[in-house]
C-alpha cells in the first residue's frame, strides 16, 4: 500500500473525502430544487391572485396556478383562494421534490394578497 508524506494511505483519504463531497453535492442540488419549487409557488400564488382579483374570474385563476406548480413536480399541491370584499388572499402549499426523504424537509407555503379590482364611473 502506497503512503504519502503523512503516513495516510490514499484509499483512506478517498474513503473519507468522497462521501463528504457526495453529501455536499446532494445538499447543493436539494437546495436548488427547493428554491425553484418555492419560486414556482410564489409565481402560482401571484398569477392566481391576479386572475381572481378581477370580477368573475373564478376557477380559471386557480387552474392557472395549478399548471405552474405541476411543472415543478410539487407533491400534494393545494391552492386556497379567500376572496373578500376588499382583497383576495391566495395561499399555495405543498412539498418540494426531494432527493432524500426526510420528514419536514421541503414544505412550502406561499401567500399572495391583492386588492379586488373595482369598476367605478368617472
Amino acid at each position: 500500500m502506497r503512503r504519502n508524506e503523512r503516513g495516510l494511505s490514499h484509499t483512506l483519504e478517498a474513503a473519507i473525502i468522497l462521501p463528504a463531497m457526495m453529501i455536499l453535492l446532494i445538499g447543493i442540488i436539494q437546495i436548488g430544487i427547493y428554491w425553484h419549487a418555492r419560486n414556482s409557488a410564489v409565481a402560482a400564488a401571484q398569477v392566481t391572485a391576479e386572475l381572481n382579483r378581477r370580477h368573475g374570474a373564478g376557477v380559471a385563476g386557480t387552474e392557472a396556478g395549478y399548471r405552474i406548480i405541476e411543472r415543478v413536480g410539487m407533491r400534494a399541491p393545494a391552492i386556497t383562494v379567500d376572496r373578500g370584499p376588499e382583497r383576495v388572499i391566495v395561499t399555495v402549499t405543498g412539498s418540494a421534490p426531494t432527493l432524500v426523504e426526510l420528514p419536514g424537509i421541503g414544505v412550502i407555503k406561499e401567500t399572495a394578497t391583492m386588492p379586488i379590482e373595482r369598476i367605478t364611473r368617472p
